[in-house]
Order: C-alpha cells, then sequence, then structure tokens
C-alpha cells in the first residue's frame, strides 16, 4: 500500500484493509479507530502492555543530507560541526510500508517485559545494550528500524533540515523537545505523531562511513540516529544533532547503551 493510495480509499476501505492487516499480524493488535481517517494510523500492540504504532505506508524519501538542507544549516552556523561526507551523498528512495513506534521504550515498558530490570525513573527513556535491546524486540515481535526507515519517518515526506522543520524552535520550546520526561515531550510530536525522537536511538544497520553502496563498513558498530538531548542544554554547536540525516557510530556511545524505537514489517500484496 503506497501513501498516495492510503489518500484515496474510503474509510470503509480503509477499515477492511486495516482488519486484513491484523489478521496477518495476529490477535495482539488492535485498531485506534480515531485514526482511520489520517495519513498514518495507528495499531496497538497490546500483550502485557500498550505500544502505539504509527504505519507508515510505502512511499519515496530522501536519504542524507540534500545540497538545499546543507545550505539551511550553514545559515544557522558557519563552520558546521559536522562530517558531511559522512551525511552524503543525498538520495532519493522507495521505502517499503512498515510500522514504527510512536515513542521510544520507556523504563516502566521495559519492567513490563524484563525480568529483574533497574528502573529509576519510569517515565524516562530505557537506556539497553544492543544485546538487551534484541532480547526486548525478540520479546514483543518487533525488530530494530532501518536508519533509512527512521530517517523517512521523521522527515515525514518531506526535506527538512529537523524533524520540527528548517529553523531551530526557541529555547523555551527547545526544552520540551529535549526533555526526558515523557510527561513532555509526549506533547511535541511531528506529522506522523512521532515523539521523543532526540536520545540517540539503536538502528538495525552496521555503520558505513558515508552513504555510498560501495561505502566502508564499521564492523561491529551500528548506526545511531537523533542525540541532541544528550547534550542539553547545549554550550556550543550541538543543535546539529537535531538534524535529521545526523548520524553515528555506537562505538561512540559512551557506555555503549541507547534508546529503542519498535518497528514491525508490514506485509505486502494480501487482498481486503
Amino acid at each position: 500500500m503506497r501513501l498516495s493510495e492510503w489518500k484515496l480509499l474510503s474509510r470503509p476501505e480503509r477499515e477492511r484493509y486495516l482488519n486484513a492487516l491484523l489478521i496477518r499480524l495476529g490477535n495482539r493488535f488492535q485498531v485506534d479507530q480515531f485514526t482511520i481517517g489520517q495519513d498514518y494510523p495507528c495499531i496497538i500492540y497490546t500483550n502485557k502492555l500498550n505500544i502505539r504504532y504509527r504505519l507508515i505506508f510505502e512511499h519515496n524519501s530522501g536519504f542524507g543530507l540534500s545540497t538545499q538542507c546543507l545550505e539551511k544549516a550553514k545559515k544557522i552556523n558557519v563552520p558546521l560541526q559536522i562530517t558531511v561526507s559522512e551525511l552524503t551523498p543525498f538520495s532519493i528512495v522507495n521505502v517499503p510500508s512498515y510500522a514504527i513506534s510512536e515513542t521510544p521504550l520507556l523504563e516502566c515498558d521495559i519492567d513490563m517485559i524484563l525480568d529483574n530490570f533497574c528502573v529509576n525513573n519510569p517515565s524516562y527513556p530505557a537506556f539497553l545494550t544492543r544485546e538487551k535491546s534484541k532480547e526486548v524486540l525478540d520479546m514483543i515481535s518487533a525488530r530494530f528500524l532501518s536508519e533509512l526507515e527512521w530517517e523517512a519517518a521523521v522527515k515525514n515526506n518531506q526535506d527538512v533540515l529537523f524533524p520540527f522543520g528548517d529553523e531551530l524552535p526557541k529555547e523555551s520550546d527547545l526544552e520540551w523537545w529535549m526533555s526526558f520526561n515523557f510527561n513532555k515531550f509526549r506533547h511535541k510530536r511531528i506529522g506522523n505523531n512521532i515523539c521523543g525522537l532526540f536520545f540517540g536511538e539503536w538502528c538495525a544497520d552496521l555503520f558505513s562511513k558515508n552513504h555510498s553502496q560501495d561505502s566502508e563498513i564499521v564492523n561491529g558498530e551500528y548506526v545511531i540516529k537523533g542525540g541532541a538531548a544528550y547534550f542539553w542544554p547545549w554550550q556550543d554547536e550541538e543543535w546539529v544533532w537535531c538534524m535529521c540525516s545526523m548520524r553515528m557510530p555506537s562505538g561512540d556511545l559512551i557506555d555503549g547503551t541507547s534508546v529503542l524505537r519498535p518497528a514491525i514489517t508490514i506485509p505486502t500484496n494480501f487482498s481486503y
């Protein structure tokens, strides 16, 4: 199902599609009826805990840092504290349908999944090792997001510099975007309703030196996306970590942990 096709469906057609999808995903999911009329409807995982997923239908998305976004960044500050070669070349890529959790998993979520998990701040994102993240995903029948999927979600069908647009919000507004407290950051959502984007998130991909198809791969190090909240309040040019295209290898993590936003593969070519 392409996003352009979904937009043309009537409500009864959308309901039939979602009901057919749930049959394929199993009885652990239900549809949020209030979101059926939206471009990114919500399905809810309901086994042990509730995880709200947004469907991102197949579409074309920019991947990497475009020339236009590079020029927008230069208007904020020059020189930029980024390695442009790691974020390029920019390309337009077809992104198959998938589902993405509205939020990263919180400590209270992990406490319901794993035994003997130490909860310090229930409403804060849980920082997990790669191994623990994989264990959690296996237990909730989910997977890591690919770097492409993460970027496609935060760009939300646009070529934008930041998830919140092409300019930095005022500091008073940024405090809500950068807050680790779910009760604050849940109020700062982008168009597809996902939030909590700046804590650094595990991706499925091994880290490559750039986006070329023949790029050198760094063995044992995975892509981490987002991370500006790590440095808040910013002292200098840490705003670059808000950029949709920004990335880092997991070997640069302070303690080897990052946050986890589950994804689900959406079946294709089924009748409804």
